[in-house]
């Protein structure tokens, strides 16, 4: 807290505030929910140094996941996120590589070296690619292994 606040100053400012302010706190009140939380609770921003973010972590979730997830699908692969559940609901929900609808959500695939979308694949195939990073050599291998005709 800055120290040439005046009593008067300090007085004016609620507990809640006062908590706030002080740096060595080792709690912090979101705005959001109105609770007093430890500081663990609440994310460290990256580019301020050792600063928090103004909300706890579920507050901050609820508040900022639908605007993440919309930039995410715009910046990496140009596509909306309506686009891509378009994409889902003309696959009947099944993957592109091993034709399954799976039990867990399907994922936006793309090439890692040009960036260029691929497909919609569930999240099984999604790490079977990644794990090959990609490398058909890799993955011919695997099917030898398993003892496939390639």
């Amino acid at each position: 807290m800055r120290s040439n606040w005046t009593p008067e100053m300090k007085a004016a400012l609620s507990a809640k505030k006062l908590a706030q302010l002080r740096p060595s706190s080792t709690t912090k009140v979101c705005p959001r929910c109105q609770e007093e939380k430890p500081l663990e609770e609440f994310r460290i921003q990256r580019r301020k140094g050792k600063e928090r973010i103004v909300y706890c972590d579920p507050c901050h979730s609820e508040k900022y996941r639908p605007q993440l997830r919309a930039y995410h699908y715009i910046s990496n692969y140009g596509i909306t996120e309506s686009e891509r559940d378009e994409m889902i609901l003309q696959r009947n929900g099944h993957c592109d590589l091993c034709h399954e609808i799976p039990e867990q959500r399907l994922v936006v695939d793309h090439d890692h070296v040009s960036g260029e979308m691929r497909g919609i694949i569930c999240q099984a195939c999604n790490k079977l690619l990644g794990f090959a990073r990609d490398d058909v050599v890799t993955l011919t291998h695997a099917i030898e292994y398993l003892g496939w005709a390639v």
